[in-house]
């Protein structure tokens, strides 16, 4: 039994294969066993070089300690699913941020056990986020600053 097995119904299948989310199953070890083409888009590589890759290679740096917690916590039977923003690594270097939504597929007669990973993009509101607490710590400090200049210019 291959682990492409787990996608042997229609619905399955066309479930994983055609959305605008990114997933993946990847096994225990982190091997990334099967990903679909929205993933492989979002991250710039191809399929068989996310193939042969382990997940945690593609997670930034600073979130692979979060990542591998909720990791644990799936296979400790702490919770049915987890949901996380972090940050993948694209081919070009450059990150892009996931929610990222972690599972465990067990299925009775199919001698291995997968994460299903699923990622859609919000690069685009994390960086709309960080200009709005930008803009607001300049607003600050020019509300602290202004009448500073004009007591001292009188």
């Amino acid at each position: 039994m291959d682990i492409s097995d787990l996608l042997s119904h229609p619905v399955a299948h066309h479930a994983f294969h055609y959305t605008l989310v990114g997933k993946a199953l990847v096994r225990f070890g982190g091997e990334v066993a099967m990903v679909n083409r929205s993933l492989c888009n979002m991250l710039g590589y191809t399929e068989q070089e996310l193939l042969r890759m382990r997940i945690l290679d593609i997670i930034y740096t600073e979130d692979v300690p979060l990542y591998n917690g909720f990791m644990n916590d799936l296979l400790g039977g702490n919770s049915d699913y987890v949901e996380m923003e972090n940050r993948y690594i694209c081919l070009d270097g450059r990150h892009k941020w996931g929610m990222t939504t972690l599972s465990v597929i067990d299925v009775e007669g199919h001698p291995e056990r997968v994460f299903l990973i699923q990622v859609q993009e919000i690069t685009y509101r994390k960086r709309l986020v960080e200009l709005n607490e930008a803009y607001a710590d300049n607003s600050e400090y020019l509300l602290t600053i202004i009448p500073i200049l004009f007591t001292t210019s009188c």
